[in-house]
């Protein structure tokens, strides 16, 4: 499963705040692509570059592992066909949507197939597998936004309905795909124009790829947040910002307080 969208954004977030605690090497190995790609160096200079900058990292790089992710990086982003990831957006038509709402399956396996399938359209733009998906049952409910439910029996359901294929490795093959073609073609869809870009629609955010299968049909529970746009439950009338936005709405406005209430009364 692929768990950077803009590696652009993601390398220039490390450059300008440090690598992670805890991923020292995809961070090394995006920062790679990115002197490959975007700063068009060559691997001698990339690799100088990837050596400056983790030894501003750490005291002693020579006896870290560092240097075993700068070598691995290297040797792999210049000698194997590597696509840099740039994802804006991932698209949903009108039959593909009307597909899975056809389906005989529960509500909570509609909206974890809808999951799989944005898994699908993910690795089909960073020309991965377009049939397998290398995802954990956890990763996979937070990536549906499943709050609730087991996911062994979401998947045995979806199993048992020849939707998808389990392998011993646990990635999942999406067989449902091959069912949906065999849709089109009995409908004489195949071959005719599929809807335009009116008639589709695009998900930006990857992270809550559940709740825009919520908002396709039709769930008013689902808004968008007012400040980042973000979609979001909505557990009350009177809400318009998600988790985030609004812990920062709070905090700002415990500021501007105190400030105030400061301005008014230092002089007493």
């Amino acid at each position: 499963m692929i768990s950077v969208f803009d590696e652009e954004q993601y390398a220039l977030n490390v450059l300008n705040n440090g690598l992670h605690q805890n991923k020292k090497g995809l961070d090394i190995f995006i920062l790679a692509k990115y002197y490959k790609f975007k700063c068009k160096k060559n691997q001698k200079e990339c690799k100088e570059l990837l050596i400056k900058f983790c030894k501003s990292q750490v005291d002693d790089y020579d006896n870290s592992d560092l240097y075993k992710n700068v070598n691995y990086a290297v040797n792999t982003v210049y000698k194997k066909d590597i696509k840099f990831l740039n994802i804006d957006y991932i698209e949903f038509n009108e039959y593909e949507l009307s597909y899975i709402q056809s389906l005989n399956i529960s509500p909570i396996c509609k909206q974890t197939l809808f999951g799989l399938w944005c898994c699908n359209k993910l690795n089909i733009k960073a020309d991965k597998s377009d049939k397998w998906v290398n995802i954990t049952y956890s990763e996979l409910k937070k990536f549906c936004n499943l709050s609730n439910g087991n996911m062994i029996k979401v998947m045995n359901e979806l199993y048992v309905n020849d939707l998808i294929f389990v392998s011993d490795s646990c990635a999942i093959c999406l067989t449902f795909l091959d069912k949906y073609n065999e849709h089109l073609e009995n409908k004489d869809i195949k071959n005719k124009n599929l809807p335009s870009p009116i008639d589709s629609y695009c998900i930006y955010d990857f992270t809550t790829c559940g709740l825009w299968w919520r908002k396709f049909n039709g769930d008013k529970k689902i808004i968008a947040c007012a400040e980042c746009g973000v979609l979001t439950v909505r557990n009350s009338n009177r809400q318009k910002y998600c988790k985030d936005c609004a812990r920062d709405k709070e905090l700002n406005s415990k500021i501007l307080y105190n400030q105030e209430y400061y301005r008014k009364h230092k002089n007493d």
